[in-house]
């Protein structure tokens, strides 16, 4: 996902904020403070909340589909437990039987196919998919 256009608004504000404190008052330990601070609420306030996106994002709108569907679930050449707790199910790590999902990666499947399966969501290489009964 591309970073979000506001971070270097953010960022030169920021900088700018600890330039004219450092420059104004030439204290060192006011400026390391407020660099570090302003640091800290960037990462907390920007960097976090979009990595968390980045990373668990598919995996979470993945789970939130398995969970409306009746079809068991399971997780196929991978291994995320945080898919269990968004589908608020337990999912074991196996291959799908015929009627069951998988959640799965794109490249891992690319490499074992699924002969018979459908795929029901796909983001970030992040896959949901079905096996279809014979």
């Amino acid at each position: 996902a591309a970073v979000p256009r506001l971070w270097p608004i953010l960022s030169g504000l920021a900088l700018a904020a600890w330039l004219m404190v450092t420059l104004r008052w030439r204290r060192f330990m006011l400026s390391a403070s407020l660099g570090g601070a302003l640091s800290a609420l960037l990462v907390v306030g920007c960097f976090t909340p979009w990595l968390g996106e980045v990373l668990q994002g598919p995996v979470k709108r993945a789970a939130e589909l398995a969970r409306t569907r009746p079809e068991p679930a399971v997780q196929w050449l991978l291994h995320q437990p945080s898919f269990s707790v968004y589908r608020q199910a337990e999912t074991p790590l196996a291959e799908p039987l015929p009627g069951q999902l998988a959640l799965t990666r794109a490249d891992r499947l690319a490499r074992t196919p699924c002969p018979g399966c459908k795929t029901l969501f796909a983001e970030r290489g992040v896959l949901l998919i079905k096996r279809e009964a014979p």
